[in-house]
């Protein structure tokens, strides 16, 4: 994943910006946030940075 795209883990899941889960739309991933359209609803959910 060294090719700068920007990726989350969700529920064990990579996803890339643009991809969809659960029919919703991973329109954004910040360090802080991750931005997910549903239904043209945006929602921004925060990031937790996984313990070790």
């Amino acid at each position: 994943m060294g090719d700068g795209k920007k990726v989350v883990l969700i529920n064990g899941d990579i996803y890339e910006e643009g991809q969809s889960i659960e029919g919703k739309t991973i329109s954004q991933i910040t360090l802080k946030e991750v931005t997910i359209i549903d239904n043209g609803i945006k929602q921004i959910l925060p990031v937790t940075p996984k313990k070790q």
